[in-house]
């Protein structure tokens, strides 16, 4: 069997289960794996023109087959060479630009002839978003919400899940897991640091640290979006308060059960999902807080704030800092 792998983020975390189910079935095969990079292709084709009725079964990997310039080619040749006694793993990585798209995916004319010759994979982070929290939510025996929140903290990338998932394990040993216990351990990316950062913001008021992170890493257009979104939230969730439709102190059984469904609509994400009901309840002890016109005041400054930087009126830096200080 020929495994083709094509995709960005998860590419590993799929190769791992293919590699693991291979290995399972086929108990002290032999494994070879090259690299194109490393002229793995000739590598490769000698190793796959090997064949023997007393030879034993073969796992051959090639990585960076998104480095072959004929691929076309590639798979002609493939077609000369008896495979009887192999099992084979493509890996082809799809780079993402800054807005997440692919910049080297296989075209659909390469696709059709990968798919006459191999059994695909396809390993995309919008097919598997939900595999990576699947993953986390199983090796930490944690709840659906808290592995996707631990996913937003660490990042998407699934080597770097991977290695945090592993640290916590081995720090909490038996303990249950909670997040106040494993902050102080995991190494968070940019924007999950900038989110701990806002929730203190916005919750406990501190903004010192806050403005320190933000004149080191620069991240003042996220951070202005990131806040815009929690704010909107809270606007969202005073309508709501304010009409009957929910209130502080709600049961979670009484709020997932009857009232849940009524009001998702309102917290549908770009993405087309909805948010969980378990982090909307969440905010509910926070309601308190602020009015609904002091959200609605703040995400009007957001605005003005914004258009002021894009047209260059007013530096990022000055002005993101000047609306935390006078928050």
């Amino acid at each position: 069997m020929i495994y083709f792998l094509t995709g960005d983020i998860t590419l590993n975390m799929r190769y791992d289960e293919v590699l693991k189910s291979l290995r399972d079935k086929n108990v002290g095969i032999i494994e070879k794996i090259y690299n194109v990079d490393d002229k793995g292709e000739e590598k490769f084709f000698e190793a796959i023109s090997n064949n023997s009725i007393f030879s034993s079964k073969e796992l051959i990997i090639l990585k960076g087959m998104e480095n072959i310039k004929k691929l076309d080619k590639f798979l002609e040749i493939l077609g000369n060479y008896d495979l009887s006694q192999k099992e084979i793993i493509f890996l082809y990585r799809e780079n993402l630009d800054d807005y997440d798209r692919a910049i080297n995916r296989p075209t659909k004319k390469i696709m059709d002839l990968i798919e006459q010759k191999c059994k695909v994979i396809l390993c995309r982070k919008e097919l598997e978003k939900k595999s990576l929290h699947f993953y986390v939510e199983k090796e930490l025996k944690i709840s659906e919400y808290d592995a996707e929140k631990f996913c937003s903290l660490i990042g998407e990338d699934y080597e770097r899940i991977k290695t945090e998932v592993e640290k916590v394990k081995i720090y909490l040993k038996d303990e249950n897991f909670s997040f106040e216990k494993i902050m102080k351990i995991i190494s968070l990316n940019k924007e999950g640091n900038l989110k701990v950062l806002i929730e203190k913001f916005i919750y406990e008021k501190k903004k010192n640290e806050l403005i320190e992170f933000l004149q080191r890493e620069k991240e003042y257009m996220r951070f202005l979006y990131l806040l815009n979104e929690e704010l909107l939230i809270f606007y969202k969730l005073k309508l709501l308060e304010e009409r009957r439709n929910i209130e502080a102190g709600i049961s979670y059984k009484n709020f997932k059960e009857n009232i849940y469904e009524g009001i998702k609509k309102y917290f549908r994400r770009e993405r087309g999902d909805y948010i969980k009901e378990y982090p909307i309840f969440l905010k509910f002890k926070y309601l308190g807080l602020n009015t609904k016109e002091f959200y609605e005041n703040k995400l009007k400054e957001i605005l003005y704030l914004e258009s002021n930087i894009k047209s260059g009126i007013l530096p990022d830096d000055i002005g993101v800092e000047k609306f935390i200080g006078s928050f």
